[in-house]
């Protein structure tokens, strides 16, 4: 027996072989942790004043706090890193730690850099974690491209070869 077709059935006829080219969409949390709205910390104010540009906080930290960190650019996660230092000058304050000085317009400057063993070793972790979430989003990529890695049938076995 043949069931009637309904007006809506006629311009959709069914699944297209087309549909298996189609991948569900993939969100930035699935793949890269690390790509999310960054708001940053004054690591010497009490109450957790949030920055959105690392500039504006540079200069706030620089003028309020005289405070400097070098080589910023080169940190990788510098939201991390600040809410680290902001932790750390609560337990102790910054002339306890032993941070080096710069000498600038007559005037002294803490510096947060790599010559202080505790900034050296928090800078390494953070690339460390940066570059496993980096590694976990090749992972995760990899195994979601069908075209990285195809199935074959040869002489009635079953094989797996990259591209």
């Amino acid at each position: 027996m043949e069931e009637a077709m309904s007006a809506a059935d006629i311009g959709n006829p069914g699944p297209s072989p087309m549909e298996a080219l189609i991948f569900p969409e993939v969100t930035d949390d699935d793949l890269d942790e690390g790509n999310k709205q960054v708001e940053y910390i004054c690591p010497l104010c009490k109450e957790r004043k949030i920055y959105v540009t690392s500039k504006e906080l540079f200069f706030h930290m620089r003028i309020e706090h005289k405070l400097l960190i070098a080589d910023s650019h080169l940190i990788c996660d510098l939201e991390r890193y600040l809410n680290y230092w902001h932790d750390r000058f609560q337990e102790e304050p910054i002339h306890a730690l032993g941070l080096p000085t710069s000498e600038e317009d007559n005037k002294t400057y803490y510096v947060l850099c790599d010559q202080l063993q505790e900034d050296s070793e928090l800078r390494q972790k953070l690339q460390v974690e940066r570059l496993n979430i980096i590694l976990r989003t090749q992972q995760k990529r990899e195994t979601r491209c069908v075209l990285l890695k195809s199935v074959f049938v040869l002489s009635g076995a079953l094989h797996r070869k990259s591209l």
